[in-house]
Formats: structure tokens, C-alpha cells, sequence
């Protein structure tokens, strides 16, 4: 029985082109998978980027944030998302945090400072 091979998304494999690294994924025989232009339904993972810009522009429009600061507030957000339960996907009411670790996570860095 053939091993099953590993999907890659077009994102990642222009990543890959641009670093050189096509030659590693040819070695370790990973598939790309190249997903057509404006089906977001192809990539569940699309729908969660989707909401992280989208809450990332409410708060760039509320606290009057820089652009220069897109990086770090982007991170930011994605951080708080991990702490947010969601009932998408398998997460069934818990958080990704608590999905993957198992543990329940721990919000008081988010308590005292916000962006």
C-alpha cells in the first residue's frame, strides 16, 4: 500500500518556489494541491483569516492604530481568537487552545493590557 501523500495549498507552494524548498517537497513526495481562484469553500482555514482581518480593521478603526503596527496586532488578534470558544468545525464549544493541549487557557495576560 502506497503511503499517503501529503496536500499542500498554492499559498504554501509559492512559499516554497519563493525559498527554493520545491526540491525538498519533490523529495519527501508531498502533493500540492492547487485550490481555484474565489472557492473559499475548498479551505476551511480561509473563513478564519477572513475573520481575523476583519477584527484586526474593527480594531485598527477603534483605537486609531498605526499601520506600522499590523504585524504585532494581527498576532494579537489570533491570540485572543485561541481564547474565544467557537463551535466551527470539531471544537464542539471549547476553545483551539483547549483542543489541542487539553488544558483550559489562560487569559489574565488579556485582563489587564489590551491593544
Amino acid at each position: 500500500m502506497l503511503p499517503r501523500r501529503r496536500l499542500l495549498t498554492r499559498l504554501f507552494i509559492a512559499l516554497l518556489v519563493a525559498a527554493g524548498a520545491i526540491k525538498t517537497v519533490r523529495e519527501y513526495d508531498i502533493l500540492p494541491h492547487v485550490i481555484e481562484l474565489n472557492r473559499h469553500n475548498q479551505n476551511r482555514v480561509e473563513g478564519f483569516i477572513r475573520e481575523i482581518r476583519q477584527k484586526w480593521y474593527r480594531v485598527i478603526l477603534k483605537k486609531k492604530v498605526p499601520r506600522r503596527k499590523c504585524d504585532y496586532g494581527l498576532r494579537w488578534v489570533g491570540e485572543i481568537m485561541q481564547c474565544i470558544v467557537s463551535w466551527s468545525g470539531s471544537l464542539e464549544g471549547r476553545t483551539s487552545f483547549e483542543m489541542v493541549t487539553g488544558e483550559t487557557p489562560d487569559i489574565s495576560e488579556y485582563l489587564d493590557f489590551g491593544f
